[in-house]
């Protein structure tokens, strides 16, 4: 039987899911919290997460999500089209549009033609059931024919228009080079070897049917007739045939031109404003006579404290009058929507710090087909997270599994939104699936199946599996990129990493282990010993299992020698939870063997030793020097076996300075410092799992 539990709110996200107003989030789902929030324009926030992990999100004013779907790649421009259907723009094996139906069902894929790259910052769906998309074109160039310091072999970017008609026929194509000329950009340098010419930004079409784009790299709004492909009017930058009467800043390096709705000749842009003194952004709208071609700000917002975002953004004019505005950059607002009068009635921001490159709200009324599901594997349960959104009529949920993905049996049935499962067979691949039961009793389809790792670890014990290597290479690779070559060989539980071909990089050998599960605030302690045949630098560290960019562990380069030394590192985890973070030890820029063994991960829960003070009997421990000796005075509640370890800053074991068992009471132990070398070291007291740790000063 495997035993399970559920819960209506916690923000322990190891005992309990967190669940907003009865939707259960993930553990790294980002929350996204208002500031201000009075009477809006109707609808929901439609939104993206542009750092891993990816989901699209649709909320609530009050920060509760309607809908949230959690992306492989990088995914962009959510929104409702005109055709109630949504679309977003959708990184990786796609590198296209993605179009869903109000049940959340993907129905169609949108992807430039001609030989086109699609380019990730908008599609328009149209009402005869066209498309409007960007292109983007890498074009090699000979600049030396230009300029004589111009690069002969130059790649410069541009940007088409085409318009796709239902069955992804090109019916109109607008080529950039036809109209934009290289100086045109105020980023061509003819000596560069990479030149993104328009960066465009938006497409939309006009009042009038004709079609508007904006073009950062240019700081111009660019009116093009969609019969004949003629440049109709240039507003902005080098070209600008416009008078701004009342505005002298004009626009600069703008986003999302867009027409505002029944007045003519009336548009919103969001002014990035790069190239003000100083540079600030703002939302503004401008009222264009093509008669006397005069451009005249009629509405503006503008941040007092004035705010800057140098990439990204959107402003969109509601049906109400209100104007929505995403600043875009990691600190600013997300959201924010103001009355033509310039209040602000709303206000919200991720709590996260994190670029958005576009925000919109709509109304929107979507209904799931069957549950949403999202497996969390911790070390010592697996979590289920599932909601069937915008279906207020499921009773309750019926969870599925097994180990064969062909049959799943009923396992529990829960009315929450999550569930908690333990007892599982350890180190086997489960598969989940859920369904939702209505009122009526009538059962939904199966979410999709969750394939799922069981660790069963209890908090505490070695997150890392076959850290030892006793199992030989089971739970570990090693992993040879471009023309490096190695072999592990494991003898007497060591994993010696044998070096034939060196690579550029680092990380072109490297020995991992995947899917280890670090929780937010946790504190950590990481333990290997290791050695090298010759001195030389080994990569060891603790990294995100998106990107593996991100350096939990805060640790790098490991200066070995020919002699094994232990080595242990404390860490808390100050990211967002991360349950697939990864161990890798990369080591491959050199041709020197190596040698791993002993590796350990644990989380440190709290111990029976209580360390009531520090004291020296010369000097303070801390922060004023310690010179012969440091005086450690702690009490124990109940009998344990008690270390105090002295380590370097980078990790490495001096001395084990006490090692005993002690009886419940109060202590005094004195450590000798006179035969260290005089600078900063870590001073441990430990019962197997660190308790505390201070930095201590040795001065002779």
């Amino acid at each position: 039987m495997i035993a399970t539990s559920g819960s209506l709110y916690s923000q322990d996200i190891r005992d309990q899911a967190v669940v907003i107003n009865g939707v259960a989030i993930p553990s790294d789902f980002p929350l996204f919290t208002p500031a201000i929030n009075k009477e809006t324009a109707p609808g929901y926030i439609f939104i993206t997460s542009r750092i891993e992990p990816y989901y699209i999100m649709i909320y609530k004013n009050d920060g509760t999500p309607y809908f949230y779907q959690k992306e492989k790649y990088l995914s962009n421009d959510f929104k409702v089209q005109p055709n109630n259907v949504l679309s977003r723009r959708v990184d990786g094996d796609v590198k296209g549009y993605v179009v869903m139906d109000s049940n959340y069902v993907n129905i169609d894929t949108l992807i430039c033609q001609n030989g086109y790259s699609t380019d990730e910052h908008g599609v328009q769906l149209l009402p005869n059931g066209h498309s409007l998309l960007m292109a983007k074109e890498f074009r090699k160039m000979d600049l030396s024919e230009i300029d004589s310091t111009g690069n002969p072999d130059a790649t410069v970017i541009g940007n088409h228009v085409q318009e796709l008609d239902e069955n992804d026929n090109v019916v109109f194509e607008w080529i950039c080079w036809d109209h934009f000329k290289l100086q045109d950009s105020y980023s061509y340098n003819p000596v560069y070897s990479n030149i993104d010419l328009v960066h465009m930004n938006s497409t939309a079409v006009d009042y009038d049917g004709n079609i508007l784009i904006s073009s950062r790299n240019l700081s111009e709004c660019t009116k093009i007739d969609r019969q004949t492909g003629e440049i109709i009017w240039r507003l902005g930058g080098k070209n600008n045939q416009f008078n701004f009467v009342n505005d002298p800043e004009q626009i600069s390096h703008q986003h999302d031109i867009r027409p505002v709705k029944g007045n003519p000749n009336h548009y919103t842009i969001f002014d990035n404003g790069k190239d003000k003194d100083p540079p600030y952004s703002r939302a503004v709208e401008f009222y264009l006579d093509t008669e006397n071609m005069t451009a005249e700000k009629v509405w503006e917002y503008r941040s007092n404290p004035d705010k800057y975002s140098v990439r990204m953004g959107n402003a969109q004019r509601l049906p109400n009058g209100n104007t929505l505005i995403n600043w875009a950059g990691p600190t600013l607002p997300k959201a924010t929507e103001v009355t033509p009068e310039g209040e602000i009635v709303y206000e919200a921001d991720f709590e996260n710090d994190m670029y958005v490159y576009r925000t919109f709200r709509f109304e929107w009324d979507g209904k799931m087909l069957s549950p949403s599901l999202i497996a969390e594997p911790f070390s010592e349960k697996i979590r289920l997270i599932f909601n069937k959104f915008g279906d207020d009529a499921v009773d309750y949920y019926n969870i599925y599994g097994g180990t064969d993905p062909k049959y799943l049996n009923w396992i529990d049935s829960t009315c929450h939104t999550w569930i908690d499962l333990f007892d599982l067979d350890q180190f086997h691949y489960y598969y989940f699936g859920v369904t939702a039961v209505d009122y009526l009793g009538l059962e939904s389809d199966f979410s999709k199946i969750e394939k799922v790792f069981v660790r069963n670890i209890i908090r505490g014990e070695n997150l890392i599996l076959n850290g030892d290597f006793s199992l030989d290479h089971e739970y570990w690779t090693l992993l040879n990129s471009e023309e490096a070559s190695s072999q592990g060989i494991i003898n007497n539980n060591t994993f010696r990493v044998e070096i034939e071909q060196t690579g550029s990089q680092d990380n072109h050998i490297q020995l991992y282990q995947p899917d280890i599960p670090l929780i937010k605030d946790a504190d950590y302690i990481f333990n290997f010993e290791a050695r090298a045949d010759a001195p030389r630098l080994v990569e060891i560290k603790i990294v995100d299992g998106y990107t593996s960019l991100i350096n939990y562990s805060q640790t790098s380069q490991i200066y070995l020698t020919d002699e094994f030394k232990s080595f242990s590192f404390p860490f808390k985890m100050e990211d967002q939870t991360d349950l697939k973070s990864r161990l890798v030890i990369n080591g491959g820029k050199s041709d020197i063997d190596f040698e791993i063994m002993n590796i350990s991960l644990k989380e440190v829960v709290e111990s029976s030793v209580h360390v009531k003070s520090f004291s020296s009997n010369k000097v303070q421990c801390y922060p004023n020097p310690a010179d012969q000796t440091v005086s450690i005075s702690f009490e124990l509640e109940s009998a344990s076996e008690i270390s105090i370890q002295v380590l370097s800053l980078t990790g490495q074991l001096i001395e084990t300075a006490y090692q005993g068992v002690k009886l419940p009471g109060s202590y005094d132990i004195i450590v000798n410092t006179e035969k260290l070398v005089s600078g900063s070291y870590l001073l441990y007291v430990n019962d197997g799992l660190i308790h505390h740790a201070s930095l201590i000063v040795v001065q002779h």
